[in-house]
Order: C-alpha cells, then sequence, then structure tokens
C-alpha cells in the first residue's frame, strides 16, 4: 500500500513537472509574438509618411 502510494506520488510529480514545462513555454511564446507585434506596429507608426502624420494631428479622425 505504502509502495503504491510513493508511486502514485512520483508519477503525479512528474506530470506536474511536464505541466510547468508546458506552460512555461506557451507564456514563451505569447510573450515572443507580443513583442514581435509590438514591433510591427512601431515599424507601421514610423512608415507613415509626413503627410499623413500631419493630417493626424490637424484633421481628427472622429467628431465625438
Amino acid at each position: 500500500m505504502i509502495e503504491h502510494l510513493k508511486s502514485e506520488v512520483t508519477f503525479l510529480r512528474e506530470e506536474l513537472q511536464t505541466t510547468k514545462e508546458r506552460s512555461d513555454t506557451i507564456i514563451m511564446q505569447l510573450s515572443q509574438q507580443i513583442d514581435r507585434q509590438q514591433l510591427q506596429l512601431e515599424d507601421m507608426r514610423r512608415s507613415r509618411s509626413i503627410f499623413a502624420r500631419i493630417r493626424e494631428v490637424f484633421i481628427p479622425s472622429s467628431t465625438s
């Protein structure tokens, strides 16, 4: 009985470790994706023409 419980504890610890590694991997991938998207947004903002920037300042996009 005790050996069975020890075996079960060992199994559950291994499962927990595997689950933690998976979640860490997912978090890392999502963080990298967010970083890439932020860089894309910055590139899009920088690549606007001077006229688009001026228009944005003087002509509001919404009149709410």
